[in-house]
């Protein structure tokens, strides 16, 4: 698995920490952050699971932002304002076949009230090579912090997502136990957000986005 490939996080001033886990083949997939959270930073938890996971239980104390429950492909995303010492993130899947990929991201100065717009998009059982988060709405801050995520069938490798965002994680893994990519990126101006991943080789795919707000906004 590559974290963060091409450049340091800390060029989104609100970053933390991140970790991923990758063929998680249990109903329990769990990633563990390196340190403990600190209290009041913003968590952000995104998985990618092969094919229908039945049914998605967020990790303990986050809500779900979005999630999704398809024949070939499943994914989901979930947040939590930590209340401190959060270090193992688990899920609770209704079922897996080839198992799944996590990732989790810890940043500094979220608002009590974090998320702002979301939104998201799958292929509805169509193989395709590229997949649009879909458009959110219209952000209510400029410096927002932005998380897009997409989940694709089996192995394949990304080509690029749009519109910005920094490599947040990228699945090395081809064997197809869970293809999750991942992005950031903070914004400096209200918008709508919208980011198409693009990949070699078509696939089924799902793909989300957020925008969470700081405290300073």
């Amino acid at each position: 698995a590559s974290l963060s490939p091409s450049a340091s996080p800390s060029s989104g001033p609100s970053f933390i920490q991140e970790k991923a886990a990758e063929n998680q083949d249990t109903l329990n997939p769990s990633v563990t952050l390196n340190s403990g959270a600190t209290a009041g930073n913003l968590l952000v938890a995104c998985i990618a699971v092969d094919k229908n996971a039945s049914s998605f239980t967020v990790p303990s104390g986050f809500t779900s932002v979005q999630d999704y429950l398809g024949a070939s492909v499943s994914g989901a995303m979930a947040y939590k304002i930590a209340t401190g010492g959060e270090t193992t993130i688990q899920w609770t899947l209704g079922a897996y076949t080839s198992g799944s990929a996590l990732w989790v991201g810890e940043y500094s100065g979220a608002s009590f009230n974090s998320l702002d717009q979301t939104t998201e998009n799958n292929s509805a059982e169509t193989t395709v090579t590229s997949l649009s988060t879909g458009t959110t709405g219209v952000t209510t801050a400029n410096d927002e912090l932005v998380i897009t995520m997409c989940a694709i069938d089996s192995g394949k490798t990304v080509t690029g997502w749009s519109n910005g965002f920094y490599s947040e994680y990228n699945t090395a893994d081809t064997s197809g136990a869970g293809v999750l990519f991942v992005g950031s990126k903070t914004t400096s101006s209200t918008g709508t957000q919208e980011s198409t991943f693009s990949w070699t080789g078509a696939d089924q795919a799902y793909a989300a986005i957020a925008t969470f707000k700081l405290s300073g906004s």
